[in-house]
């Protein structure tokens, strides 16, 4: 069942443009050993850090360079896991497809865009406290 998950990962990963030898780096390097195990990474910021782990290590030590496109990939990989955890669903890498990544990265735009226009109500939006225009029940 282990190796289902591992090669579930890998197609996955090679979804997201990953050759062989970045996906062996997160596999063996990084602890990676299912679609689930990408769930722990908290977001873009998660995956931009590891990125540039990857990158400060030496050759001997699995030194990987990842371009942007596999980096914004990855980053939809993590909200795609991450969204069907929450939502119950199943992690199926059959459902992870090109497509899919397109629909996930303008998933998040939509998503940051409504968070950056979104603004909490405050206090002086409240108004004052009438209590004439206050209708009261039995």
């Amino acid at each position: 069942m282990a190796a289902q998950e591992e090669l579930d990962l890998r197609a996955a990963l090679a979804t997201c443009g990953l050759t062989v030898p970045p996906c062996d780096v997160l596999v063996n390097n990084e602890g990676f050993t299912s679609l689930a195990s990408i769930g722990v990474l908290g977001g873009d910021t998660d995956v931009t850090e590891m990125a540039k782990r990857l990158a400060s290590r030496t050759v001997v030590d699995g030194r990987t360079i990842l371009g942007t496109v596999q980096i914004k990939n990855l980053q939809a990989l993590v909200f795609w896991v991450k969204d069907r955890q929450k939502r119950g669903l199943d992690l199926d890498v059959n459902d992870w497809t090109p497509a899919e990544i397109t629909t996930i990265m303008t998933t998040k735009e939509v998503r940051k865009e409504e968070k950056d226009n979104y603004s909490k109500p405050s206090i002086t939006d409240l108004g004052t406290f009438d209590p004439q225009d206050f209708e009261v029940f039995e």
